[in-house]
């Protein structure tokens, strides 16, 4: 019978193992999508006749002029969905709805709170308890063999360590007992008297580092690496902060240049359109072959598809912009339609080569990086130095001593020094043998800063070849917009003469109609020049460390949360 009792238990610890373990498995099945295979596993062609795509076979198709008289309507100024954005506003979007910057700005508070946590280092340190036992065990030792000696004790203590920026470290421990002891028989009755006694203590401690972990930098080195830490962390936000506002006006430029690009090809398209109607009149009257009005029209449908494409451009740099501004009234369908309000600064400067190098090195964040690493490095290699050394404390303590028969004269006794002080003094001395890894941890440190350096001569050499590049870029981008300016001048001029000797018979529409498309591509490339332009601007406040100053934008933490006991939700 105990046999069987014994496998019954068996099996009930088997079953009760395996049962959590099943139902562990279904309510991890049960978690939302893990179920579900056929979701990733199997996935269906996109349905040319269903309900997101409908077909239009049965329609006529739809021809270039259709999409233009829709474009033309759709970025008109007289039309009610456009929404005029300056630069302004533009940044301020970005940097309120920019969801990688909103996560960026918490980690200066974050990296400010692991300063906190190293200054716990000098915390104070209060450690209280109070035990009461009783002990029963034979008195033969006090020649009582009959009887139990019952103890009674209540031990009520508590420390201060108070750790200091030297590295030592102050003690003050004080405990006062209640020792009452007692002779009692197998009953549990007293048989002789007890005796009660209140001992006090009072003691105060010190250690003093002599070598290994003396000095500040062994002490307050950590929290001056968490606080460097901090300030890398601030960096790091200018950085990204700079950058997103760098690449974002960048994004801006380029829809304002897509805007114009379809003005002009809308401008271009009419000059096509002139041209048919010219020709068709020059017919008429003989001055022109007839034939050549086939020209003019096949000059008419290239500008649409010119214009077509022109058109896609702004779509697609629209559609980034709104992404960028993250507003809720600016979906990124095409309903509404955004439009830049600032005008491109087209302005000759003279620059100061040096002047702007040494601005660069004094501004970019990079090399700010670079200085605060190297002194985190110092920091580090100072502390490593220090961890080579043998351990030598100085160790002592004095304490004081009270015994009477209350609390009250115990604590008397104690101060009144009834009983001579106790003292004690000595060091303590401890060297690893070999101290590989003490060693190792120097020799990364020292390979760490070298390392520091050399990124850091090459972070200089890399941004005064930024700030060169970007001042060419901008000398030669200023040469090349007078040029494209000239060269449209020129063209216009073509134009018109092409079209008084058109009026003649002196010429063919083959001539205007390249006179036309010269025309449209010098303008073209006049606003590609003016777009670069501003893009060397950008990229010039970029290399010089200017850009929050030039767009009045200043870097701020996120405000630290005030210490509460409350638990967090």
């Amino acid at each position: 019978m105990k046999r069987l009792d014994r496998h019954v238990a068996a099996m009930l610890v088997l079953g009760g193992m395996t049962l959590p373990l099943g139902c562990a498995e279904a309510w991890i099945e049960r978690q939302p999508g893990l179920a579900d295979h056929a979701r990733f596993v199997t996935i269906e062609p996109l349905d040319f006749a269903g309900e997101a795509i409908s077909p239009a076979s049965t329609e006529p198709p739809r021809g270039p002029e259709a999409t233009v008289d829709s474009l033309l309507r759709r970025v008109s100024d007289r039309d009610a969905g456009v929404v005029s954005v300056d630069l302004d506003g533009f940044r301020s979007a970005l940097m309120q709805n920019n969801l990688e910057l909103q996560v960026a700005r918490f980690d200066p508070t974050l990296a400010a709170t692991r300063v906190l946590a190293e200054y716990g280092r000098l915390d104070t340190t209060l450690t209280a308890n109070a035990i009461a036992t009783r002990e029963i065990r034979d008195a033969n030792e006090n020649n009582e063999p009959q009887f139990a000696l019952n103890s009674e004790y209540l031990d009520a203590a508590a420390e201060f360590r108070v750790p200091l920026a030297t590295g030592a470290e102050i003690r003050l421990e004080g405990d006062l007992y209640r020792y009452e002891t007692s002779y009692i028989d197998q009953e549990g009755n007293t048989v002789l008297p007890s005796a009660t006694s209140f001992p006090s203590n009072l003691n105060a401690a010190v250690t003093v580092p002599l070598l290994k972990g003396s000095g500040y930098d062994a002490t307050l080195g950590p929290i001056v690496v968490a606080a460097y830490d901090q300030r890398l962390s601030m960096l790091d936000l200018r950085v990204l902060l700079s950058r997103l506002l760098s690449s974002s006006e960048i994004v801006y430029w380029q829809l304002e240049r897509a805007w114009r690009a379809v003005q002009i090809q809308t401008e271009t398209l009419r000059d096509a359109d002139r041209l048919v109607s010219d020709t068709e009149t020059l017919a008429r009257a003989g001055i022109v072959p007839a034939a050549q009005r086939y020209r003019a029209e096949l000059t008419v449908n290239q500008r649409k598809a010119e214009l077509i494409d022109a058109d896609l451009d702004l779509r697609r740099d629209m559609r980034s912009v709104k992404i960028i501004m993250n507003r809720p009234d600016l979906p990124l369908d095409g309903e509404v339609i955004v439009r830049p309000d600032t005008r491109p600064l087209l302005t000759a400067f003279d620059f100061d080569r040096a002047g702007l190098a040494t601005m660069a090195i004094e501004n970019r964040a990079e090399l700010i990086m670079a200085e605060y690493e190297l002194s985190q490095d110092d920091v580090r290699l100072r502390m490593a130095r220090n961890a080579l050394l043998p351990e030598l404390d100085l160790e002592g303590s004095v304490g004081l001593l009270g015994i009477s028969d209350s609390v009250g004269n115990s604590i008397d006794s104690m101060i009144d020094g009834d009983y001579p002080p106790g003292w004690k003094i000595g060091f303590h001395f401890r060297i690893p043998l070999q101290n590989r890894r003490d060693r190792a941890n120097y020799q990364a440190t020292v390979i760490g800063r070298l390392q520091t350096l050399a990124e850091q001569r090459e972070i200089r050499m890399m941004v005064i070849q930024e700030v060169y590049d970007a001042v060419d870029l901008l000398e030669l981008g200023w040469a090349r917009i007078v040029a494209t300016r000239n060269a449209e001048a020129d063209a216009r001029r073509n134009l018109e003469a092409q079209r008084r000797l058109l009026q003649t018979g002196s010429t063919t529409v083959y001539e205007v109609s390249v006179a036309i498309n010269d025309l449209g591509n010098a303008r073209l490339e006049t606003i590609d020049s003016e777009t670069a332009y501003q893009i060397a601007l950008i990229e010039l406040a970029e290399a010089t460390g200017t850009t929050l100053g030039r767009q009045a934008v200043e870097v701020v933490a996120q405000p630290m949360p005030e210490m509460s006991d409350e638990p967090m939700p």
